[in-house]
Formats: structure tokens, sequence, C-alpha cells
């Protein structure tokens, strides 16, 4: 779940289509090196999944058709600023573990 505080704004590098999918590259200075491969992340209101993190401060994260057509993505293009935000992550003492926090909304609530 992500809170809808903004951690950092970003900025895209690339927008490379490769068949139905695309491929964006993202540079997020402040947290980029806090990222590994398939964490989550919220790019403008849309929960990506890194798919590959350089040491340059960019990550990249693959875009699906769906995806796509239903967000502003199609807008993207190299220079444009994004919003960033991790999922919130819960640590409870007890289990001495940490927990993603989860929300599901089934449309009745």
């Amino acid at each position: 779940m992500f809170t809808g505080l903004v951690e950092e704004v970003g900025t895209v590098v690339s927008v490379r289509r490769s068949g139905q999918s695309v491929a964006l590259a993202i540079r997020a200075v402040s947290f980029a090196h806090e990222l590994a491969v398939g964490d989550s992340v919220c790019v403008s209101g849309v929960c990506l999944t890194a798919t590959a993190i350089r040491t340059d401060g960019t990550f990249t994260a693959d875009v699906t058709p769906e995806t796509f057509s239903r967000s502003s993505f199609a807008e993207l293009v190299p220079g444009k600023k994004v919003n960033l935000e991790r999922p919130k992550v819960l640590y409870n003492s007890k289990t001495k573990k940490f927990v993603m926090w989860v929300h599901y909304e089934n449309g009745n609530d």
C-alpha cells in the first residue's frame, strides 16, 4: 500500500517500447540505491515493479499494455517529472519482522 506521500520527484530517462510492453527508466537519485529488483515503486500513482537498478541512481520498470492504456504513461517522454514513493512497511517488534501493508477494496466498502 502506498501512502500518497511523495518521497521524490524523479525524471524519466527513457521510454522504450518492445513489442506491446514499455520499459521505463527513471532517475531517482534519493532512493534508487535502496531499491532491489522486484521492489514495488509507485510512479505517479501507478504501482510498478523495479526490474533493474543502475549505479547512476536510475531504475527501470516494465509497463504492461493494460497499465499503459489506463494511465497517463502514454504522455511520458524523457525529461518528464514523475512522483515517486515506496510502499508503506510496518515493523512488528514482537515477531521481529517487517510486513508490507496491504489494502484490499472489493468495491463494496
